[in-house]
């Protein structure tokens, strides 16, 4: 009974950061609905494989993050082609759970297009809000160190709305 337990606690987990997967997903993807589920599907065999572990179970989201951040980036690392990035669709927008107009977010993905890995990651933190504290955690750097990247990855992102057609 202990497996059924493990997998049925895993289950909930998982649906209960389903918005977190989704949208890194989206970050970390070219949009595209097949690259989107395939990127999940890796993050959740990740997932599965620290689960079943035995991980620190007091700080699931920080975890999730960590291994959903680190499984999005070294997939794009290991992808020997550049995937052309796609706009999102309607439907695909009105799925993110953030408050704000479609355009707006459409325009946002398109600027993360352009940025590194790790402003990636940073920016899919900051914009879920998470505590600078745990952003450090999941990112292995001190807090000093995360505010000075965010700051430098706004600055970036300034640089690309001037740039890029939206």
């Amino acid at each position: 009974m202990k497996h059924q337990n493990d997998i049925e606690s895993f289950t909930q987990i998982i649906e209960e950061n389903q918005g977190i997967l989704f949208k890194v997903c989206l970050m970390f993807t070219n949009r595209a609905t097949d690259d989107i589920r395939d990127l999940y599907q890796d993050i959740v065999c990740k997932l599965w494989e620290g689960w079943t572990s035995g991980i620190d179970r007091r700080a699931i989201s920080t975890w999730v993050y960590r291994v959903a951040l680190h499984t999005a980036i070294d997939q794009q690392r290991h992808r020997s082609v550049a995937v052309p990035m796609v706009r999102l669709d309607e439907a695909q927008c009105n799925l993110l759970v953030l408050e704000a107009e479609d355009e707006m977010v459409s325009s946002l993905y398109v600027m993360a297009d352009h940025l590194t890995p790790e402003e990636k990651t940073l920016l899919r933190l900051y914009l879920d809000k998470v505590k600078l504290r745990d952003m450090a955690l999941i990112l292995g750097i001190s807090q000093d160190a995360v505010k000075k990247r965010i700051q430098r990855m706004k600055e970036h992102l300034i640089k690309i709305s001037k740039e890029v057609e939206l």
